[in-house]
């Protein structure tokens, strides 16, 4: 993403007044909701164990 500033912009932009932008990284090890959410927390916590289960022994299905 050149220009990850324009992009906040524009989601800004295309948010409804009261509205919430979601972003999403793709380090799963460092992700947090604010405020935390049971489901957000279950949801990482799914996501680094099936990436930190050896290759050969994933199960993505």
């Amino acid at each position: 993403m050149p220009d990850p500033i324009a992009v906040l912009r524009k989601m800004h932009r295309w948010t409804k007044p009261g509205g919430y932008i979601v972003a999403q990284e793709c380090d799963f090890g460092t992700v947090e909701s604010y405020p935390e959410m049971e489901a957000a927390a279950e949801f990482r916590e799914g996501i680094v164990r099936r990436v930190r289960t050896p290759y050969g022994k994933r199960s993505w299905a």
